[in-house]
């Protein structure tokens, strides 16, 4: 297996992240909010903005030059809310599963999000049903704060939602 390697996207890496994004989106209806067609609509301008926010980023995993995984972090800009931030966007393609792969993504996601000054708090949403994400956040320290029953409608089909948390004094990075 080639090596895997872990890095923040930049503006060249915007035609592998849509072809990986665009890709996620069709494959795993229920790991994203949106569809391809909602994601579209100035998603290049949407993109290049996050290359300039200074607390918010997508980290790539690559195995040689291809792009194979990603997972993104969001810091809430609201003066009551700067205190914690998202992760979201998370996805490694069926064929790199299991390598370990989002477990790499999730430690320097939250590594670099808990150096921000004044983060203390990191959330984010998992579908019902995607046990090994779940468990995942679990191993690192996030516990379940809520569950929303019939959170999303994938065609015609109800998912629960669990929301999730994790404070940097609960965090063993």
């Amino acid at each position: 297996m080639n090596e895997i390697a872990i890095r923040k996207l930049n503006r060249s890496d915007f035609d592998a992240f849509w072809g990986l994004r665009s890709f996620a989106l069709i494959t795993d209806p229920t790991s994203f909010w949106n569809t391809v067609e909602e994601s579209t609509p100035g998603l290049e301008e949407k993109y290049e903005k996050r290359m300039h926010q200074e607390n918010d980023f997508t980290l790539g995993a690559f195995v040689g030059d291809a792009l194979v995984g990603m997972m993104a972090f969001t810091r809430y800009k609201l003066k009551k809310l700067i205190h914690k931030g998202d992760i979201e966007g998370v996805y490694v393609h069926p064929d790199h599963r299991g390598k370990g792969i989002s477990s790499l993504l999730l430690a320097q996601t939250l590594e670099k999000a808990f150096a921000q000054e004044g983060l203390n708090k990191v959330t984010l949403a998992v579908t019902e049903g995607n046990l090994a994400a779940k468990s995942l956040y679990e191993k690192y320290g996030f516990i379940v704060y809520g569950h929303e029953e019939n959170g999303m409608v994938v065609e015609g089909q109800a998912y629960g939602q669990y929301w999730m948390h994790i404070a940097k004094l609960e965090w063993q990075g």
